[in-house]
């Protein structure tokens, strides 16, 4: 059908047409399926159309190599995602299972454990966040987006991390920002992620980790940054 379609609009109009169709012939192992690749256009004699020129040509090898780079590609995506969800359940275990321990800690001591309770919790809800991610994977209409409170987020990642960083100082993060347009646990990652390298970074000397929220004008950035920054390039 796109083949006839193609032609009769190029016959009736003089128009170029370039369309690809399968087509099957015999083989020694019966029927074989090829793509075939056309390139055309109308001869045409006072607005009259009296015949075609073009080519044709096999391109079955060409779309089979193209099919396989996507295979590789999607297998690559898959791959890349297979670890950043790893990694973010790492993260998100870690903080419960830290938690859990000064909880136990807290209550061998006659200690209240509620904000360990409340910190387990919520790791619970971000662990089960990212499983509702990674389930909508290639859904984007499910993605939720919506205003989120950098400085809330922010917060509520350094009280789930507080206790597994050994050693290191953790401040909350100071400065604000407007609120931004995106998906409250993505970015949750991503403040997760920092603190977390941040974290492994000053792990052998101790020391402290501080954030800090604040809002950059493009201009800044651009007389801040290197041209090899990633930063440049946004």
């Amino acid at each position: 059908p796109a083949y006839r379609a193609a032609l009769a609009q190029s016959w009736d109009e003089g128009v170029p047409f370039a369309v690809e169709f399968r087509a099957m012939r015999p083989g020694p192992h019966g029927p074989q399926e090829r793509w075939l690749s056309i390139l055309a256009r109308t001869e045409m004699v006072d607005v009259v159309a009296v015949g075609m020129v073009g080519v044709i040509g096999d391109v079955t090898d060409r779309r089979a190599e193209v099919a396989a780079r996507l295979r590789s590609q999607k297998r690559e995506a898959l791959g890349t995602l297979v670890g950043g969800i790893a990694h973010d359940f790492n993260n998100v275990i870690g903080a419960i299972l830290s938690n859990a321990a000064l909880a136990e800690a807290e209550i061998a001591s006659g200690e209240s454990p509620t904000t360990s309770l409340t910190e387990i919790r919520r790791g619970a809800e971000r662990a089960a966040e990212v499983v509702r991610r990674l389930l909508g994977f290639g859904r984007e209409g499910d993605r939720v987006e919506q205003l989120c409170d950098l400085t809330e987020i922010t917060h509520e990642a350094c009280d789930l991390l507080r206790p597994t960083l050994a050693g290191i100082k953790l401040g909350h993060a100071t400065g604000s920002a407007p609120p931004v347009l995106g998906s409250s646990t993505e970015l949750h990652q991503v403040v997760v992620n920092l603190i977390q390298n941040a974290g492994q970074s000053a792990a052998d000397g101790g020391g402290t980790v501080d954030l800090e929220i604040d809002v950059v004008g493009a201009d800044e950035l651009r007389t801040t940054s290197t041209p090899e920054d990633p930063v440049a390039q946004l």
